[in-house]
């Protein structure tokens, strides 16, 4: 029995399509069609409501019944709908990456996304579940990946973890202050609140989510990096994003600290071991054990 006191709306986003009829599917789990719920909950019923969002991606493959961008483990192939100039230039510069967004879904003031970690995010209307209008970050901030799993405050301010290559290897923290009668809603109120760059000339770290305290972003630079000269070559090599990924057991985490260490913008770079952080009540985090760095012991808080 469903309590009296439960009531509201879900909203859940996944993979939803592998298969296709002349026998092709693709590779990875992750690289399935986004497709949406919507549980709705009062007194003693649960109304469900379900759809593939209709991505630019989710055409595409319906149209060619093969993925045209890039995904997790599936390669891209030719799109059909572009001419033979247009599918060359694709081919060799792949700039264009999926907007399929099957990792998240998250209100941002009234508005619902849906989003992966490249630099496009769907709005949602939650009525009917079809996309409303698709946002690039590319536009707004100029960054190219973003995490799926942004930070809201209970002031409304939303913080998410990004990156760009098109102009120098670094990491963002963008914003989304909190809503202002008259202002834009969502994205558009978005810009970086600061930057690092790799400490890596042609790779950047993997990153999948970063913490948030009252004072401190967390992020951990780890030894799972992506190559970028791999995703140049994507289009000629027919590499997917698994391929570009690269396991250096050799090299150590890394945290941005203030403290000794190279200064990269204002910030520097500290070694530590691998380790593990544990959420503290009101969305802070600690750390598991102390981190041992130039010989000093710190631990993060």
């Amino acid at each position: 029995n469903i309590p009296d006191w439960l009531k509201g709306q879900l909203f859940m986003v996944a993979p939803g399509k592998w298969d296709f009829d002349d026998g092709f599917s693709v590779n990875h789990w992750l690289d399935g069609s986004a497709f949406m719920y919507k549980f709705n909950i009062e007194k003693d019923r649960v109304d469900v409501m379900s759809r593939f969002l209709d991505t630019v991606a989710y055409k595409k493959v319906c149209e060619t019944k093969r993925p045209v961008y890039v995904e997790f483990g599936t390669k891209a192939y030719p799109d059909q709908g572009k001419n033979a100039i247009s599918r060359f230039f694709s081919h060799m510069v792949p700039l264009e990456l999926s907007d399929n967004v099957m990792g998240n879904v998250y209100f941002i003031d009234d508005e619902l996304y849906a989003s992966s970690e490249t630099c496009h995010v769907w709005k949602i209307d939650p009525k009917s579940l079809k996309c409303i209008k698709k946002v690039d970050l590319r536009d707004i901030v100029s960054v190219n990946l973003s995490s799926s799993h942004p930070h809201i405050c209970p002031d409304g301010s939303v913080y998410n973890l990004c990156a760009s290559f098109m102009t120098g290897l670094r990491y963002h923290i963008i914003k989304v202050p909190p809503p202002t009668p008259g202002k834009p809603k969502g994205f558009e109120r978005a810009s970086i609140l600061t930057s690092l760059s790799s400490s890596h000339k042609t790779t950047y770290s993997y990153y999948h989510s970063f913490g948030l305290t009252e004072h401190y972003v967390v992020f951990l630079e780890q030894p799972l990096l992506v190559s970028t000269v791999k995703m140049a070559a994507s289009g000629i090599k027919g590499y997917c994003v698994r391929d570009s990924l690269e396991w250096t057991p050799s090299l150590k985490d890394l945290i941005p600290t203030p403290g000794n260490g190279s200064s990269i913008y204002g910030r520097t770079w500290q070694q530590v071991r691998p380790c593990m952080f544990d959420p503290l009540p009101g969305g802070g985090m600690r750390s598991l054990q102390f981190q041992q760095s130039y010989g000093k012991n710190y631990l993060y808080k």
